[in-house]
């Protein structure tokens, strides 16, 4: 027997046990009929009866919820070799189910009298001991293996088995058909015993725990509430074993988080006499606990922790009027969007920019909570606070479960809240993520998640389809090379800014040019067209979002927020950003059926050119660009001499500056 008493040099004063080793989920441990009918030496297993209102451990006279050593049965051939016994793997020699007659209780006895078995696989439709009952019971929701389930059928009769009943019933003997008939049976041959006899401080006389660890985990002594093992981790061998383990008595100290002088929640948490003061973390605040100095005495005072807010993935906003805006997704690849002022929808991740349904600010911080407010109507995202974890239908009906987007104040009656709750999340490609919940009535944190496209609730633990993601950038457009620049247009319904190697330009249409004015800021205002001149070979730009919320409308050209389709006859009035093989950069008629969404155009009537220069002041003053020389004009040129037909360059027409290329 092992002892271990010393307490190891980098001891921690707070502990989490592991857990036992479990068998379930592991397919390549189960034996089926076949394979247990074919053993041929003595072979410890498991049964875990399939029934849905059942489904405990067969432990020979009763059922048990948890898996121990008393549930570990042994499987012996019979004397003839044709059939099985089932012996307890534990315990002393006179442990063998014993005979009986249907409708008899099972016992445990010595071998002489032992009972011996079949394994049979039941099949819908078939009778006997191989008939499986179809009345819906709900084992036959549960995704079993029909393949794998075994019913231990009584020999040489065969006309009754083994049957569990009720979880907290007596196993029989009967000829019944229905899940309580059948069990999943798991080989433990590379499952132990570890034997822990537990000595506590300041109590008399010694405990024995025994659990089960598959060769090769980790052993972890038993968990004691108010009590610390002096234990350090062992590793399963191939045989049962056993420690001998020390408790030391754990002193409770109340750890009081403040932040900013305000005291934001307490923890208590156990620690060893004379061991140093450890403040448990505080993530569900998402704060930076801060250092505490001393040790433990046998009476402790409150402990104070100063703490500091960590660095949130967001700016947080003053207010809804001065506020930072960000594109919201959840598990990285669905926007959340207010689509019609209330109801919220989950979409591909696409930041939308037909709208500002998709933009949402914070305003709050992350002791007291956030009010969460969509860009395109003020409204805050709201819920209700005893909202359930089954999928939702994200509307403002006042069902429990719904997520949605309201002006005003929540309803105290119907238990709407609109103050929000972070976590830190998962990272999600190189982004960190947080989770986004609110308080229950009895003052825990419940957090939302993607539940088949709408927004739900855990009852579980979080994963990556809980995390959420914010971020200023938009779609990423690709710019078009002329010359040694890139060009591009963009029409959006919110101010945007540009990066430093984009310069944005409104358009002023003077006769048959547009003459392109630099925006000195940088922020494209909200529904105004504007060409974007990418520098030192930029091929594509990102815009973000504008905190400045820039509304006045400058210039004359226009765009539209969504796809259009248009008539041949609609088609001649719009021009779109080209570039003509002659021509070079300008507007023209537009080759398509339909205008793109959140582009630039310009839109005319009865237009009599072939295309619109741009004037960005390289060549000041050009009203138009004319690819048909002969026509018949006064012309001049820049020397004053009048002349008959023009060539490539500058001239005067009709007292108006002209470039022919």
């Amino acid at each position: 027997m092992k002892k271990i008493t010393a307490l190891m040099a980098s001891f921690l004063t707070c502990w989490i046990a592991g857990a036992q080793t479990s068998p379930l989920g592991d397919a390549s441990l189960v034996l089926n009929a076949e394979k247990l009918n074919a053993l041929t030496t003595n072979t410890r297993v498991a049964l875990k009866n399939i029934s849905g209102s059942n489904n405990y451990w067969y432990a020979g006279t009763k059922n048990i919820q948890n898996l121990t050593p008393e549930g570990i049965f042994e499987v012996e051939k019979s004397a003839d070799g044709k059939s099985f016994y089932l012996k307890k793997a534990y315990g002393d020699a006179n442990q063998y189910i014993q005979q009986g007659a249907s409708g008899t209780q099972i016992s445990l006895g010595a071998k002489a009298t032992a009972a011996s078995f079949k394994g049979y696989c039941p099949v819908t439709g078939e009778t006997g001991k191989l008939e499986l009952s179809q009345n819906g019971e709900d084992w036959q929701m549960n995704g079993i293996d029909y393949a794998n389930m075994v019913r231990f059928v009584y020999q040489p009769e065969e006309q009754y088995w083994i049957n569990v009943k009720e979880k907290k019933g007596k196993p029989v003997y009967n000829s019944g058909k229905g899940g309580y008939t059948v069990n999943i049976v798991y080989n433990m041959t590379d499952f132990h015993v570890v034997t822990f006899n537990i000595t506590k401080e300041g109590v008399e006389g010694k405990d024995v725990q025994k659990v089960i660890y598959k060769k090769n985990d980790q052993i972890a002594a038993p968990k004691i509430e108010g009590y610390l093992p002096e234990f350090q981790p062992a590793t399963m061998g191939g045989v049962d074993c056993a420690f001998d383990v020390q408790y030391k008595k754990l002193i409770n100290v109340v750890y009081a988080y403040y932040l900013n002088g305000k005291m934001v929640v307490t923890k208590t948490m156990g620690h060893v006499l004379g061991s140093p003061y450890s403040a448990p973390a505080v993530d569900e605040y998402y704060l930076e606990k801060g250092e505490v100095s001393g040790t433990v005495a046998a009476t402790n005072d409150t402990v104070k922790v100063i703490c500091s807010e960590k660095e949130l993935p967001f700016a947080k906003s003053a207010s809804v009027e001065n506020a930072t805006w960000y594109f919201m997704n959840i598990k990285g690849d669905k926007v959340v969007h207010d689509g019609d002022g209330q109801n919220i929808n989950l979409a591909a991740n696409t930041a939308r920019l037909e709208d500002m349904g998709a933009q949402w600010c914070f305003v709050g911080n992350v002791v007291d909570g956030f009010k969460i407010y969509n860009r395109d109507n003020n409204k805050r995202l709201m819920t209700t606070s005893d909202m359930k974890s089954q999928e939702g239908a994200n509307t403002n009906n006042g069902g429990a479960n719904n997520v949605y987007c309201k002006a005003g104040e929540p309803n105290a009656a119907a238990n709407e809240t609109d103050t929000w709750f972070l976590k830190e999340g998962y990272t999600i490609d190189g982004k960190k993520g947080f989770f986004l919940g609110v308080k229950t009535s009895d003052g825990t944190v419940k957090y939302s998640n993607d539940r088949n496209g709408k927004l739900a609730f855990w009852t579980g633990g979080a994963d990556a389809g809980s995390t959420y993601l914010v971020s200023n950038e938009l779609p990423v457009m690709p710019m078009t090379a002329v010359g040694q620049n890139t060009y591009t247009t963009v029409y959006l319904p919110f101010a945007a800014q540009t990066p430093v190697n984009v310069k944005a330009f409104y358009g002023k249409l003077t006769g048959n040019t547009v003459v392109m004015h630099a925006i000195a800021d940088g922020v494209v205002p909200a529904n105004t067209g504007v060409v974007l001149k990418g520098e030192n070979g930029t091929e594509n730009v990102t815009l973000t979002i504008a905190n400045n919320n820039k509304t006045t409308v400058l210039g004359d050209l226009k765009g539209s927020l969504v796809a259009k389709n248009l008539t041949p006859e609609e088609k001649s009035k719009y021009w779109v950003l080209g570039n003509h093989p002659t021509s070079g950069l300008g507007f023209y008629h537009l080759n398509a059926e339909s205008l793109a969404a959140n582009k630039a155009y310009v839109q005319l009537e009865n237009a009599t050119v072939n295309g619109l220069n741009l004037d960005f002041g390289e060549a000041t003053g050009i009203e138009s660009v004319v690819e048909n020389p002969t026509a018949e004009k006064v012309i001049f040129d820049l020397s004053g001499r009048r002349v008959q037909k023009m060539t490539k360059g500058l001239y005067i027409v009709n007292g108006k500056k002209v470039l022919v290329k």
